[in-house]
C-alpha cells in the first residue's frame, strides 16, 4: 500500500476522546524529558492564548483513518490532555488574573479562585460557578471556551510499510522515529472502528 498523507484539524474533545478509547497510542518513545508541571501549564497558557502549540504526527498502517493510529510526534501534548480528563494532572487556572495565569495546584494560595483545568474541558463549571464573582465566572467561561474549542493540527500518514514511514519521519524530526519501533505496529489493527459522538 502506498503512503500518503492527510491532515485534519481535530478539535481538543475529539483528540481526548481518541486517546481515552485506545484510538490513538504512542509509538516509541517521546522525544526528550518528562514534561514539569510548569511546561504543562505552558501548554493551557498556550491554549487559550490561541497560540500554535505544533502539529502531531501519527500513523495509520492500514490507511483507513478510522482504525487505530499511532502517535509518533506530540506524545507530552496529548499526554497533557489526557491526564487532564482523567484529573491526574494538578493544574489550576487562577482566576483572579485575567491574562492566562495556570499553576500547579499546589501554588494555589487560600482565599484565591481557581478552576482546574480539568473541569473546564468536561465544562464542569457548575459546581464551582455558585461560588465565583462575576468577573470570576466571565474568566472560567472564556479561559473554558478557549481550551475546548482549540483545534490540533494532526497529520496522518495513511499506509506504507516502516521504511517509508521511518524516511518521512526522518526528515520531519530527523532521528526521533526508528524503523525498528515501526515494524512493531501491527499492520492490520483489530481495535474498533472510532465513531465520532453526532
Amino acid at each position: 500500500m502506498t503512503l500518503r498523507c492527510k491532515t485534519r484539524l481535530l478539535g481538543t474533545p475529539q483528540l481526548v476522546a481518541m486517546a481515552r478509547c485506545g484510538h490513538v497510542v504512542p509509538c516509541g518513545e517521546p522525544g526528550g524529558p518528562a514534561w514539569s508541571t510548569g511546561q504543562r501549564c505552558e501548554l493551557f497558557d498556550s491554549l487559550e492564548r490561541r497560540w500554535p502549540v505544533g502539529a502531531l504526527l501519527a500513523w495509520n498502517p492500514s490507511g483507513d483513518w478510522w482504525q487505530r493510529w499511532y502517535l509518533l510526534d506530540g506524545h507530552r501534548r496529548v499526554d497533557a490532555l489526557g491526564e487532564l480528563v482523567a484529573e491526574r494532572l494538578g493544574v489550576v487556572r487562577d482566576l483572579g488574573r485575567p491574562e492566562p495565569t495556570y499553576l500547579p495546584g499546589s501554588a494555589a494560595v487560600t482565599g484565591g479562585m481557581y478552576l482546574p483545568v480539568n473541569a473546564m474541558l468536561a465544562m464542569r463549571l457548575l459546581p464551582v460557578m455558585f461560588s465565583m464573582s462575576d468577573d470570576a465566572l466571565a474568566v472560567a467561561d472564556r479561559a473554558a471556551g478557549a481550551v475546548v474549542h482549540t483545534l490540533f493540527e494532526v497529520t496522518t500518514a495513511l499506509g506504507g510499510i516502516p521504511d517509508e514511514v521511518a524516511a518521512m519521519c526522518n526528515r520531519l524530526l530527523p532521528g526521533r522515529v526508528q524503523a525498528a519501533t515501526l515494524a512493531q505496529v501491527p499492520a492490520q489493527d483489530n481495535a474498533a472502528p472510532y465513531r465520532p459522538r453526532s
